[in-house]
């Protein structure tokens, strides 16, 4: 009978993983498909049950699908059976982390509460979020999102349908009526840093605003009329849609990558003349959060086709190595008067350091670039040169000459960020490279280098290291 029922959970895998991606077209959502199977589970679901199956998952003997593996966990956070959903959710598939039913049932199982509700669902009844009447974002798997996928996991569509249409299609509708009712049931709590710190204004915040201002009077009106679909065309841009890049940062990827030109043609097609058009009036478009955007041929060929569309208004922001960004390439693109910001990861302040932390880069060639964007910087053509620090046991030790070589290349700013594991590092080589956290045996090393005055200068950003 049981193993019956398992076979049954797994015959919705389909159903549950439409209804993730799709909630406003679904006609089931994915936590109604996992609640449905919880209760036929339960009544067959003991402890006993519990840790025989988890010892055959262990060994390779049964493989459940992701809906199965949900219900059981929802089943054990009910029974109090703490242990046993925590095991549940570790042989979920790592995609499926992203969804919100399975942050919430694991923040359940976590601090051992039978109540899936979160802390922030009272708070976010007034809330308004401006991002999903502002902005799209474009994703690797070629989804688009009003914002970064972690915050938000369902697409408002993909890059091979029409941007004006997904821009106000069903999902995209959906989202932003789960804003203005203030319920943010597609938002991550745990990822969104605007829901976790508790950064979002209220309803009444807009409502009240000063008529004056244009940004303001367009979202008391978005809020006072409910607007889910806009007459106006997004006014931000992310586009980090190719991971193609010339370096293999341990911090980032295993590898180098490089599209294949069947895949770089694809993109050229759909994303070129589309978006370029659509993006056209934009008053920012970042290029490329996960990627380098002078290694990405599609990317090359997305920049002149915008530039020789859009106005020279300043829109573009970039987020490159600065290894490829020579003046002959910012002529070659005529990128003059289209770029507002640049923001170079470096990571290093010495020639050696940058070999092991950014591999595939040569200090020596990174430095002329640096040099060459402060002059742009000093000439008033771009309004932001920043230069960014990803802090990890082998560079902490130069962060102070690293403010020094941005102050002496003509950076602005300097931030500082804490180490992240992207899957790139085993759990015991994360925890042996990530300086900031305070059981890192060299932890009491970073706060004395912390200590150099250098480091609490005005153009200084150390609230990513998280070192309090």
């Amino acid at each position: 009978m049981f193993d019956d029922l398992l076979r049954q959970g797994d015959a919705r895998q389909s159903a549950y993983a439409a209804a993730c991606l799709d909630p406003a077209g679904s006609s089931h959502r994915a936590a109604d498909i996992v609640e449905e199977l919880a209760g036929e589970l339960s009544a067959e679901w003991t402890e006993e049950r519990a840790n025989s199956l988890i010892g055959d998952l262990k060994q390779g003997k049964k493989r459940l699908a992701s809906c199965t593996l949900l219900a059981l966990a929802l089943v054990s956070v009910r029974q109090g059976l703490w242990q046993v959903a925590r095991d549940l959710l570790a042989f979920l598939p790592p995609q499926d982390g992203r969804w919100l039913f399975v942050e919430r049932l694991a923040e359940a199982a976590e601090h051992e509460r039978q109540d899936l509700g979160d802390p922030a669902d009272e708070w976010l009844k007034d809330r308004f979020c401006p991002m999903p009447f502002d902005q799209i974002d474009t994703a690797a798997d070629q989804s688009v999102h009003f914002c970064p996928a972690a915050w938000q996991p369902v697409p408002i569509g993909d890059l091979s349908e029409d941007p004006g249409s997904i821009w106000n299609g069903p999902a995209a509708q959906e989202i932003r009526r789960s804003i203005l009712d203030g319920d943010f049931s597609h938002c991550s709590r745990r990822h969104c840093p605007h829901i976790r710190d508790r950064r979002l204004r209220s309803r009444d915040f807009y409502l009240a605003a000063d008529p004056a201002s244009p940004a303001m009077e367009r979202y008391g009106r978005i809020i006072a009329g409910k607007e889910i679909r806009l007459d106006t065309k997004p006014f931000r841009a992310n586009l980090s849609h190719d991971r193609s890049c010339n370096q293999s940062c341990p911090s980032c990827r295993p590898g180098r990558i490089t599209l294949r030109k069947y895949d770089r043609d694809r993109l050229d097609r759909l994303v070129n003349d589309n978006y370029a058009d659509f993006l056209s009036s934009a008053a920012r478009v970042t290029l490329a959060r996960d990627g380098e955007p002078f290694a990405s041929r599609h990317y090359l060929n997305f920049l002149q086709a915008y530039c020789a569309r859009a106005e020279r208004t300043g829109t573009l922001q970039i987020q490159t190595s600065g290894l490829l960004l020579t003046e002959a390439l910012w002529n070659r693109l005529d990128l003059w008067g289209h770029v507002s910001s640049v923001r170079v990861s470096v990571d290093a302040a010495t020639p050696d350091t940058y070999a092991r932390v950014r591999l595939g880069g040569r200090f020596d060639r990174l430095l002329p670039n640096l040099h060459f964007l402060g002059h742009l910087r000093r000439l008033q053509m771009i309004d932001v040169f920043r230069m960014d620090f990803l802090v990890q046991r082998d560079n902490y030790a130069e962060m102070p000459d690293f403010v020094r070589l941005a102050r002496q290349v003509g950076a602005d700013s300097v931030l500082f960020l804490r180490l992240r594991n992207w899957g790139t590092f085993t759990e015991e080589e994360f925890l042996n490279r990530d300086i900031a956290n305070p059981e890192h045996p060299d932890h009491d090393r970073l706060r004395t280098v912390l200590e150099d005055p250098v480091l609490s200068s005005p153009e200084v950003d150390k609230t990513a290291l998280e070192v309090m």
